[in-house]
């Protein structure tokens, strides 16, 4: 699951989707494109990042620093 605060808008939009990853692998890209996202250019405000297991445990979970409210 991805939630995103993008410069257009202080909504923050969700996006999921399903990954099969090989047992060891290390490494999964994403990225926001198309109408998903206002252009090459564009850097997100905030993100979080979280990687679930099947039964919804979350496995990993990454945020940017804006994400949180510092101090809280």
């Amino acid at each position: 699951m991805i939630r995103i605060i993008g410069p257009d808008s202080t909504d923050t939009r969700v996006y999921s989707f399903p990954a099969d990853l090989p047992a060891g692998s290390r490494l999964f890209e994403i990225g926001l494109t198309g109408r998903d996202w206002a252009g090459p250019h564009s850097l997100p405000v905030a993100w979080e990042v979280e990687l679930q297991a099947p039964d919804g445990r979350v496995m990993v979970r990454q945020t940017s620093f804006l994400w949180e409210r510092p101090g809280t």
